[in-house]
């Protein structure tokens, strides 16, 4: 009887200890979807932006561009962030380049792989963030179009990179393969050869 009596005790300490404050704080923590990404460097901790520069450049952008818009309550978001999209140049240029790729990629984005969209990527997740309704209705497309067209253009760019390096040594690379057929060739003949004469014995 004493020992059920412990064991209940003991379970209630438990109960106790997990339904504590700290315990739930750390629970809320660990849900929380922007927290996990500013682990991954997704999102500055606490929609702070790092870069103070850049971040008054776009709002310069915004306030020079901004209309009646901004005065009206819900039109407002729209157009700030709207106007945050269009302050990057990467759809502009990928329309100036009349390149069928750069059009209609979309992924999800990885910063470690391109560090040159990192200002729009995080704008927009940011955007997603600050406002789970609007998304709804797409209010931060505009940023989804603008760092899709970054990183094809970043992806481009690496292709034809990769595309230089090949065509330097192409010769090369095809004699390299034409040998290793040859040679798997070679070795098939021979497997053959040596099959049938164990067949004949």
């Amino acid at each position: 009887m004493s020992s059920e009596k412990d064991a209940l005790l003991g379970s209630r300490e438990q109960a106790k200890e997990y339904l504590s404050k700290d315990a739930l704080k750390e629970l809320r923590t660990s849900l929380d979807p922007s927290n996990t990404r500013a682990r991954h460097g997704l999102l500055p901790k606490e929609f702070q932006t790092t870069d103070e520069e850049h971040e008054r450049r776009v709002n310069n952008y915004i306030h020079e561009h901004s209309t009646w818009r901004k005065d009206v309550y819900v039109l407002r978001s729209y157009e700030y962030w709207r106007l945050r999209a269009d302050y990057y140049p990467y759809i502009r240029r990928s329309d100036e380049k009349d390149n069928f790729f750069l059009r209609g990629i979309s992924c999800h984005p990885r910063l470690s792989d391109y560090p040159g969209c990192k200002a729009v990527i995080r704008d927009y997740f940011v955007c997603r963030d600050r406002n789970p309704v609007l998304q709804i209705f797409n209010a931060c497309a505009p940023l989804k179009e603008q760092f899709c067209a970054c990183i094809n253009e970043i992806f481009l760019k690496n292709h034809e990179r990769g595309d230089k390096k090949f065509n330097a040594r192409r010769d090369e690379f095809f004699e390299e393969h034409r040998s290793k057929r040859f040679a798997k060739m070679l070795n098939q003949v021979e497997e053959s050869m040596e099959a049938k004469t164990k067949l004949q014995d």
